[in-house]
């Protein structure tokens, strides 16, 4: 098979998995062509991805390496090294030092932003990944803005308390994927529209981490206030209550942390 037969086979499989989300599969097929053309850069082949078969392949590719998952997590998260994910606030079980009582970890490869490192990326598509990057930030604090809407029930109801966890971690994990943004769309060494799209895309980055902290701020003040009355609420000498009151610290420290950055 020559190049240009294999580079727009793989452009309609790209297509095909896109559209199913298969994100991870479609850049696995993306580096298998890549690696069987050594004539060609990984960028050469995404440009005839785009020649050859037209802008949807191309926005095919670019929302694979967006979103092609980390390969070492599940969304961000490892179970937890210490606890294997058996200390969990809805078990009630031990307090564990490594999670809080969530059960898992951010992950160490991907920062918790869940997607491929850019170092995997074309740097022709790096860009364009950003922004895809960002618009899914700027929906799931969307989420993150109905799932928070009434912080105070979250943290009353017994039923609802993991909901208040699951929302705090999701902040965290949209941070990491600004983190993970930030150094892609600063502007210093562009000019001229590409320094003018970077501007665009580092505002946008700027906008969502100010209303990311905002929310993270609120549902780590109603989780602080969950754990402080589920400490009450316990024997004085119990292992339950001194489990409750290191929850609080811990994520009292978790959150002072993140505000400072």
């Amino acid at each position: 098979m020559d190049a240009r037969t294999a580079i727009m086979d793989c452009a309609s499989k790209l297509v095909a998995l896109a559209k199913k989300r298969d994100y991870g599969e479609a850049v696995r097929l993306f580096k298998e062509v890549s690696e069987k053309l050594p004539s060609f850069t990984p960028d050469r082949v995404a440009a005839e991805v785009g020649h050859l078969s037209g802008e949807p392949a191309l926005r095919a590719l670019v929302k694979s390496f967006a979103f092609a998952p980390c390969y070492w997590c599940e969304e961000g998260y490892m179970t937890c090294e210490l606890c294997k994910g058996a200390d969990t606030i809805a078990s009630n079980g031990r307090y564990c030092e490594e999670c809080g009582g969530y059960g898992h970890t951010l992950c160490a490869f991907c920062g918790g932003s869940g997607f491929l490192f850019f170092d995997q990326v074309p740097s022709s598509l790096v860009e364009a990944v950003a922004n895809e990057r960002l618009k899914w930030g700027a929906s799931s604090l969307r989420r993150v803005a109905r799932r928070s809407s009434n912080l105070k029930r979250l943290a009353v109801q017994e039923a609802l308390s993991t909901e208040l966890f699951d929302v705090f971690h999701t902040t965290l994990r949209i941070g990491a994927v600004l983190d993970n943004v930030e150094p892609v769309v600063r502007a210093d060494d562009k000019s001229g529209a590409q320094a003018a799209q970077h501007s665009r895309l580092a505002k946008l980055a700027n906008d969502c981490r100010h209303v990311n902290t905002k929310y993270q701020t609120g549902v780590a003040k109603a989780i602080i206030e969950y754990c402080q009355a589920r400490a009450n609420r316990e024997p004085s000498d119990s292992e339950q209550r001194t489990a409750w009151e290191r929850r609080t610290d811990f994520y009292t420290a978790l959150a002072s942390e993140k505000s400072a950055n």
